[in-house]
């Protein structure tokens, strides 16, 4: 069996190939029973880490694309990205969803009290997740300063639920650009519609994002001992 120090090596072995802790943990158990299959067959630790190392090399060799990807592995971006696309394509159903929704609204009825809808469901979401989520959320941020050096999680977007707050006011800026009766002006709808969709878009994927992450915390809590942390943090 390997010991834990040699796991602590591997570990921060991947992590140092600028992986996220939760993508480095999901590779680490791959690497660790690569090693441990060939430790069985004589190999000692060093011997097997080698070849391990050597047999992963393409996958975490940093990418050297300075413009896309600076600084990161190949399997970050391809693990990333097949991640999050599941959240990205809901989003975008259920913002395309709502943003129709209100724009159908908007055009049958005033604006102005459409737009105080829209808004209020927004600021009554944002309200409800950071009561509900308080504890995590304290608890979670504290976590990000004391391992400063690392990106815990690919999921970490969900902790920009305030931005939403802050696209708020740009449905009141609008406003003031329309016709309280809103007559069908095409660019004044497609402006309205896209705001809409952006708005609620940045909402799902903050929420399916956190949601995520609370479900990888654990076991990212788990590696942490693993790691660096800042001696400084108190």
């Amino acid at each position: 069996m390997m010991k834990e120090d040699q796991k602590q090596f591997l570990f921060r072995y991947i992590v140092s190939r600028d992986l996220t802790v939760d993508l480095a943990i999901e590779i680490f158990d791959h690497m660790a029973a690569q090693i441990q299959q060939l430790m069985d067959d004589g190999l000692d630790f060093e011997d097997a880490l080698e070849d391990v190392k050597d047999s992963w090399h393409y996958d975490l060799k940093v990418n050297p694309n300075l413009i896309f990807a600076y600084n990161k592995s190949k399997l970050n971006q391809r693990m990333k990205w097949s991640l999050m696309w599941a959240i990205v394509k809901k989003s975008a159903i259920i913002g395309l969803c709502m943003a129709i929704i209100f724009t159908v609204f908007a055009i049958q009825f005033n604006t102005m009290y459409v737009l105080y809808f829209s808004a209020g469901i927004l600021i009554l979401y944002v309200i409800l997740h950071f009561t509900m989520n308080f504890k995590f959320i304290k608890n979670w941020t504290r976590l990000r300063k004391k391992y400063d050096n690392y990106l815990l999680s690919v999921y970490d977007e969900g902790m920009a639920i305030v931005p939403v707050g802050v696209l708020l006011p740009q449905l009141f800026f609008w406003d003031f650009n329309f016709n309280k009766s809103f007559d069908v002006n095409i660019f004044d709808l497609v402006i309205y519609f896209s705001l809409l969709f952006f708005i609620y878009f940045t909402a799902v994927y903050t929420y399916f994002s956190f949601k995520k992450l609370k479900e990888v915390s654990s076991r990212i809590q788990d590696f942490l001992p693993y790691l660096y942390a800042n001696r400084f943090y108190d």
